[in-house]
Formats: C-alpha cells, sequence, structure tokens
C-alpha cells in the first residue's frame, strides 16, 4: 500500500473560530524572526524540561504527550505547512501552552538553531524513508545529523527512533552510534498502555501486521 503524501493533508478552518487565536498563533514560530541559537526559555515563556518530535505528521504523538506530560515543554520541527498549521489548531484548541512548532528543514535547526545541551529527548518516528535507492542521500537520520542531536541532547539524554523500513533501520544505528550515542536497547515493542501514544503510520503499519523497528539510544 502507498504511504500517505503529506500534500495529501487538507486544513480546513471554519469561518468562525472559537478556540484562542492568540494560542495558535504563539504556537507556531517564525524562524525568520528569531536570533540563534534559540532562547528556548523565551519561546516557550517559562524555562521547563524540553522534548522535541521531528516529522510530527498530524501531531497524534505530539499532543498527546504534551497533554500528559504537561510539567515539560514540547517543541515540534516538521516540513509540512499544511501539518503545521493543523497541530497547532488542534494544540489551540486542547489549550496545550507547552506547545511550540515550527515549519523547516529539521537538519537546518537542529545545527543552527538549537543550543548545546539543552534537549532532554528527541523522537523521530518513522521519517521518510526514501526506499529508491538513488534516493538514500535525502534521508534524515545520519551520522553528521546525529551528531547535531548528540550537541544538542543534554548528558543523559534520549534518542527514540522507529520505522518500519529495516533497511533504513539497519543503517541509522550504526549511524547514531558512531555519532557518539549510546544503544541501550532495541525494544520489540511498547506496553500496552502506550497505545495513545502511537503515531498515525504506528497504528497504520501494526494493524497490517508489518514488523516496527525501533531504537533507543542516549547520550553518556
Amino acid at each position: 500500500m502507498p504511504r500517505m503524501s503529506i500534500r495529501s493533508i487538507r486544513h480546513r478552518r471554519p469561518k468562525n473560530p472559537t478556540w484562542n487565536l492568540e494560542l495558535e498563533r504563539a504556537i507556531i514560530l517564525d524562524r525568520e524572526t528569531i536570533s540563534h541559537p534559540w532562547d528556548l526559555a523565551v519561546l516557550f515563556n517559562r524555562d521547563a524540561p524540553i522534548e522535541a518530535e521531528i516529522g510530527f505528521g498530524k501531531g497524534t504523538f505530539l499532543l498527546a504527550a504534551a497533554r500528559r506530560w504537561p510539567e515539560q515543554n514540547w517543541l515540534g520541527i516538521e516540513y509540512s505547512l499544511a501539518c503545521v498549521r493543523l497541530v497547532a489548531e488542534r494544540a489551540a484548541k486542547r489549550e496545550l501552552t507547552n506547545v511550540r512548532l515550527v515549519r523547516a528543514d529539521a537538519a537546518v535547526i537542529v545545527h543552527d538553531a538549537i543550543p548545546t545541551e539543552s534537549i532532554e529527548a528527541y523522537h523521530i518516528y518513522f521519517p521518510d524513508p526514501w526506499p529508491k535507492k538513488r534516493h538514500h542521500k535525502r534521508r534524515l537520520v545520519t551520522q553528521p545529523f546525529a551528531q547535531s542531536l548528540l550537541r544538542t541532547l543534554k548528558p543523559g539524554g534520549w534518542l527514540y527512533i522507529a520505522t518500519d523500513f529495516q533497511d533504513y533501520f539497519e543503517e541509522m544505528v550504526p549511524a547514531v552510534t558512531a555519532a557518539g550515542l549510546t544503544l541501550v536497547e532495541l525494544p520489540a515493542d511498547r506496553p500496552e498502555d502506550d497505545e495513545v501514544f502511537r503515531t498515525n503510520y504506528e497504528r497504520k503499519w501494526m494493524g497490517q501486521g508489518k514488523t516496527i523497528y525501533r531504537g533507543r539510544f542516549r547520550k553518556p
């Protein structure tokens, strides 16, 4: 079955929105007006532990996590403008003041904007696998990118990855460990009570009986 394209996502707003539009506007960061490196405490209007999801899509995991752990700040990085607008609206409807989103190339943001040792954990779930061999160079998780993740993670910070493409996973593990992150385990599955945190892709692929490859890595 073909993968859903981010271009297929349509964002329709009602003519008279009833949620907090000021909050919705605050949730979407305008990266062109923010000096580098970012002052994350200022962007979130508070100083709190920060976790980031790269490629959040429709925001299923990000919004569930932000609601479950309101004491933490949640940063979402996504290239699709439609997804950013959709998830910002959903976050505002849920009054999630601990969410910030940016529409950008994740590799650029992590390398240029995220301060050193500022992130508690990164979540990268089902990144575009670019399955054709000639497109493999476009894959996100490479050793240089993992080195940027390492720099921006706090000591003891975590990286969580998941994909349904075995060959991509077999590329990611050595790339991440070569950058200096330690492979802690290769979990076969998550506990049943984590069902709420499964992404749209994860629910879809598991429903089709596909194998999900997961890795958890830690910064020493």
